[in-house]
């Protein structure tokens, strides 16, 4: 079997402070409100990390 490279990303941006109280739910909170996860970074690249991981599974 030949090496292959499989890639995802599951880092988010830093929030600026100063956004903090403009948010609905705490950025990192990962807030579960009528089946939609609410938070930085909640959908981003996760599923492609996900795919990746059960393929290779």
């Amino acid at each position: 079997m030949h090496p292959i490279l499989l890639m995802a990303h599951y880092d988010v941006v830093p929030v600026e402070l100063e956004t903090v109280d403009q948010w609905t739910y705490a950025p990192f909170s990962g807030m579960v409100r009528a089946d939609t996860v609410w938070g930085r970074g909640a959908i981003d690249d996760k599923l492609a990390c996900v795919a990746l991981l059960e393929a290779t599974r």
